[in-house]
C-alpha cells in the first residue's frame, strides 16, 4: 500500500541493517503491522511490530504522516530487538512513542 513505505536503516553503532516490511493494516485498532528484519554480522533476526497511527487521523497524505511513520517503525523495531523475540513466537511490540 503506497502509504505505508518499506523502512530501511543501518545502525552504524551496533553493525545491525534493518528492513521493516508493511504486511497489514488493521481499521479496526487503526494499527500498522510490519514484519522487520535485523542482521547483525552473522545474525538474523524477524519479528513483527505494530504501530499506531490514530495520531495521524483520518489524511495519511499529509507531510509529516511517512516521516513520523517511519520513526515509530524504527523505535518499535529497535524495541523489539532489545528484547529478543524470535521469529514466530507471535509476539509483537506496540509502540508507545507519542504523536508529533
Amino acid at each position: 500500500m503506497r502509504f505505508f513505505p518499506t523502512v530501511e536503516w543501518f545502525d552504524e553503532a551496533t553493525g545491525t541493517a534493518w528492513h521493516a516490511e508493511y504486511q497489514s493494516y488493521d481499521q479496526r485498532k487503526d494499527d500498522v503491522h510490519y514484519t522487520v528484519t535485523a542482521v547483525r554480522g552473522e545474525l538474523r533476526t524477524q519479528g513483527v511490530v505494530s504501530v499506531g497511527i490514530d495520531w495521524a487521523g483520518d489524511d495519511w497524505r499529509t507531510a509529516e504522516f511517512r516521516p513520523h511513520l517511519e520513526r515509530l517503525v524504527r523505535e518499535a523495531a529497535e524495541l523489539l530487538d532489545q528484547f529478543g523475540r524470535s521469529p514466530g513466537d507471535g509476539r509483537t511490540a506496540r509502540n508507545a512513542f507519542p504523536a508529533p
